[in-house]
């Protein structure tokens, strides 16, 4: 009897764990559904906006100026277009998240700049 009992527990016990799991992988999403996607930031068309280019923040004034870094797209991957002394006015064209879209005093070059090292004139 007592065996018996043993066997009967055991297999009760394995009935409800076989039960939990099934019930657990039923309601669990798939990995791409519980994947949140960062939105690409919607452009925000900025007219007749000058900035002044301003060196970074905490950066030690010297005699020399600062160069700061235009990039060919909104990223730092894009790669390097060209760098600007601090001072140089800007003219913002467009806005995506915290990068500006630039056009230069030549009037010709465009190229994208972080959002921190402008300051609205």
């Amino acid at each position: 009897m007592v065996k018996m009992s043993k066997w009967l527990i055991s297999l009760i016990t394995l009935t409800l764990i076989a039960g939990c799991i099934t019930q657990y992988s039923g309601t669990k999403k798939p990995y791409s559904s519980r994947v949140k996607m960062a939105k690409p930031a919607q452009p925000e068309i900025l007219q007749h906006v000058f900035y002044i280019v301003i060196p970074p923040k905490g950066t030690i004034s010297s005699r020399k100026k600062v160069l700061v870094t235009v990039y060919k797209s909104y990223s730092i991957q894009s790669g390097e277009l060209m760098k600007v002394a601090e001072g140089t006015h800007v003219r913002g064209l467009e806005k995506r998240g915290d990068w500006y879209r630039i056009q230069l005093p030549d009037g010709k070059t465009e190229g994208w700049m972080q959002g921190y090292y402008l300051e609205k004139e």
